[in-house]
């Protein structure tokens, strides 16, 4: 850790403009950045970010499951669905998301009573996230980031806003296009939330698709053993459940997504 640093170490209250800058070795009370440095603290920045924001969406889209299992008077998978609170370390893209405090409660508030209590949506422009330093550290870890600062247990993060807030777009954009400008390279986060496959993610991917085709040919089924997601995810499982990717929640969410991107198209 860089000594010049340390000293942030006894604050225990960061936000996010000061944690990315203690990512990339910056003094967050320093103010004459070059090109460089605010290229690389901008890019953490939005990072965090966006990590915060899509944890948000996922934990989001889990509770809309479980609403519609219920609906369809799924009961398995509707318990199966609040059995653990660690739904983002259960996902393939665990790397992606990086869970706030908030979050962890609200989902626990939601499994303790399904009627009662609601994800909020990261989309609102007044939703804000607290992420503990054993949290940050581990994404950190997760995404093989080179941090110039150790952030001690004590310590936490407040991420205002993770998202929906025009103004908070448009000022980063704005400040993305100024260093792209004065630098000539393009921050990565700027180009947009979309990131490329990983390795893991397109085999998990190629796994779930070559399951389906194996089961389109399989003759001992009949059409009434795959008649719904339910049966079908429940029979990839059965048929491929060690394989990386190929899991009861993965695949609940992949199918969920792909359904409405179809629908979207």
């Amino acid at each position: 850790m860089d000594s010049k640093l340390k000293h942030w170490q006894l604050i225990r209250e960061l936000n996010v403009d000061e944690a990315a800058k203690l990512i990339a070795g910056i003094d967050p009370n320093c103010a004459n950045l070059t090109p460089t440095e605010q290229n690389e603290w901008l890019t953490i920045r939005r990072s965090i970010k966006e990590a915060v924001a899509r944890a948000g969406l996922f934990a989001f889209q889990h509770c809309q499951q479980m609403e519609l299992a219920r609906i369809h008077e799924q009961n398995e998978l509707f318990e199966e669905m609040k059995m653990t609170t660690d739904i983002w370390e259960s996902a393939d893209n665990f790397r992606d998301y990086l869970p706030s405090w908030e979050q962890r409660e609200q989902l626990a508030d939601v499994f303790k009573d399904f009627d009662t209590h609601r994800m909020a949506s990261p989309s609102h422009p007044n939703y804000s996230a607290t992420v503990y330093a054993g949290d940050f550290r581990s994404w950190i870890e997760r995404n093989e980031l080179e941090s110039s600062f150790r952030f001690v247990d004590e310590q936490k993060i407040t991420v205002v806003p993770v998202g929906g807030n025009p103004d908070s777009t448009a000022a980063e954009s704005s400040q993305a296009t100024s260093v792209e400008q004065s630098t000539g390279v393009r921050p990565s986060s700027a180009q947009g939330a979309e990131k490329a496959l990983s390795t893991r993610e397109r085999d998990a991917l190629l796994r779930i698709i070559g399951g389906l085709l194996e089961l389109m040919q399989d003759q001992r089924l009949h059409k009434a053993d795959l008649s719904g997601t339910a049966k079908i995810i429940e029979a990839l499982v059965q048929a491929y459940g060690d394989k990386d990717g190929i899991s009861m929640r993965n695949l609940q969410g992949k199918f969920a997504l792909a359904k409405r991107t179809l629908e979207a198209d």
